[in-house]
């Protein structure tokens, strides 16, 4: 299954990641069967990396397919804004050769820490996605309201939907580190 994976630079596995998603219409689903496959030596981690990148521009599909369906402009923007991110994501992080090791060092660092020091862990977790996330939540809102009267209820929904593209991010390391930590369980066991 490596070998088939790595080949062409890592875009089969993306591209692989992006059907499996697409058929399931869950990203969860497809990480949650790498991680047994990685922590069982199936599947190495360079190798479920751009599975998982894949995965993550695959499940845009359904808000794509749910835009459509609704024929509205904003609902259609929304979701275009959702599958270009995830695009860009991937051209950011794994295209250029010399940045996609960087986000395998950093989790696997992080997994190895997070293992020694448990508490840390949920500290890192509790800080990325709720403190960072309701900071930067907040200070747009406060941001917006020091600008005008009140904030709008579209204005608040353009908030929230930013703030889903974090917490969309988050998702994905917090799956970046789960499948490297089982990948540390499996090498010490």
């Amino acid at each position: 299954m490596n070998a088939v994976l790595s080949k062409g630079s890592g875009s089969v596995a993306v591209l692989l990641g992006m059907v499996i998603t697409m058929l399931v219409q869950s990203s969860s689903i497809t990480t949650s069967i790498l991680i047994p496959m990685s922590a069982a030596g199936v599947l190495t981690i360079r190798n479920a990396y751009p599975v998982t990148l894949g995965s993550n521009v695959g499940t845009t599909i359904t808000a794509l397919l749910a835009a459509l369906a609704s024929s509205s402009p904003d609902a259609l923007t929304i979701a275009l804004v959702h599958t270009l991110f995830n695009v860009t994501g991937i051209l950011v992080l794994y295209v250029p050769r010399f940045v996609r090791g960087a986000p395998i060092y950093c989790a696997e660092w992080l997994a190895r820490f997070a293992a020694n020091r448990p508490m840390w862990a949920v500290a890192y977790v509790m800080g990325a996605f709720i403190v960072v996330v309701s900071y930067g939540f907040l200070t747009l809102l406060i941001c917006e309201k020091s600008g005008t009267e009140s904030i709008s209820l579209e204005r608040l929904e353009d908030l929230i939907t930013q703030q889903a593209v974090v917490g969309s991010i988050a998702l994905g390391i917090i799956r970046s580190v789960a499948v490297l930590m089982s990948y540390r369980e499996k090498a010490t066991n």
